[in-house]
């Protein structure tokens, strides 16, 4: 058996040690930067609204208010005549809600600033489950109003 030592030399130690201080440097360049915003925002019970969600109206051509009102909403086990008939606009836009039967959704609701052709108030909400849209509409405010899918037809 051989035993070999290496005594190491305060130059060595130097190098050593300024390359760990280096690495570290870099490691903290790259980690995000602290919010106060989000601190704020996480101690009052509040999350951030997903930038995906921001993209994602803006794509459909809709100008919304900025922030919007959030909710859970469970999604039914069984549909009554009113759910099926939600689901089947749902089903037009490629969603489907019986998909996520019995699913805790949570519901953005916006106001939309650029609806053209109705006087009155116009909302637009959007349904996720785990980060992922699975439905949503355009409905307005009075209840003899409209319901339609989150292209505005």
């Amino acid at each position: 058996m051989f035993v070999y030592s290496v005594k190491a030399s305060a130059l060595r130690f130097a190098a050593v040690f300024i390359i760990c201080i280096a690495a570290m440097a870099m490691f903290l360049a790259f980690v995000p930067a602290y919010n106060d915003d989000d601190a704020a925002n996480a101690e009052a019970g509040e999350e951030a609204v997903p930038v995906y969600l921001s993209e994602y109206i803006e794509s459909l051509g809709w100008d919304v208010s900025e922030t919007p009102e959030k909710a859970e909403y469970l999604i039914p086990t069984e549909f009554d005549a009113d759910a099926a008939e939600y689901n089947e606009i749902q089903k037009k836009q490629g969603f489907d809600l019986t998909v996520h039967s019995g699913e805790t959704a949570t519901k953005y609701t916006y106001e939309v600033t650029n609806y053209d052709g109705y006087e009155g108030t116009v909302y637009l909400n959007i349904l996720t489950v785990s980060g992922s849209v699975i439905g949503g509409d355009i409905r307005t405010a009075d209840d003899d109003g409209f319901v339609l899918g989150l292209d505005g037809r």
